[in-house]
């Protein structure tokens, strides 16, 4: 039997949503910065706070969450100052499992006027007893990086960040960068 729920509206800045079925809950969180003012750097510790405040309402642990996809107004201007914070948020979860989870960057702004920085993320959590594990894909190419869940005999593989672009001086077309990131989506997964 499959459960699905709902929590939050779509003005809300945190809204959650979670699947029941078989071993486990998989969650998914959308948030937003709380207020629509200040600079990236405020917005951004807002996302998190508000994104680890959900987690803890739900019975999620960092170490359940398995991607996340970050939406900047302006990534080449805010980039770092949300690495340092994501970095700093995560240090603990580093310690403990040895990696944070498969992360995507995105240079699209925030649907709401006034927010720069918005965050989604995919938390897998056990169910009656039942066992995940959860491991870091190494040896990941530039921003790439990757998860690996395993639960019911089966792996599930995250690839997020992967892309066709080559040297920073070299003109790819569309057809070249894709054919690039399936290449290197499949030396990935080997």
């Amino acid at each position: 039997m499959v459960k699905v729920l709902r929590e939050g509206r779509l003005s809300d800045s945190v809204q959650v949503s979670s699947v029941e079925a078989a071993d486990v809950r998989e969650y998914f969180f959308c948030v937003r910065p709380a207020a629509d003012v200040g600079d990236v750097e405020t917005q951004a510790r807002s996302i998190y706070e508000s994104l680890f405040a959900a987690m803890d309402a739900n019975g999620v642990e960092p170490k359940d969450l398995v991607t996340e996809k970050i939406f900047f107004s302006d990534v080449d201007r805010q980039f770092r100052i949300l690495e340092e914070i994501r970095s700093e948020v995560y240090r603990q979860t580093v310690e403990e499992t040895g990696c944070t989870p498969a992360t995507t960057f995105l240079h699209q702004p925030p649907c709401y006027p006034g927010r720069l920085c918005e965050l989604q993320a995919f938390a897998v959590v056990p169910t009656d007893g039942a066992t995940v594990e959860t491991r870091c894909a190494d040896d990941m190419p530039g921003l790439a990086s990757g998860k690996v869940v395993s639960y019911d005999g089966l792996e599930h593989i995250y690839l997020l960040n992967l892309t066709g672009n080559g040297a920073p001086d070299a003109a790819l077309g569309l057809e070249d960068q894709a054919e690039k990131m399936f290449e290197r989506a499949d030396a990935c997964l080997e």
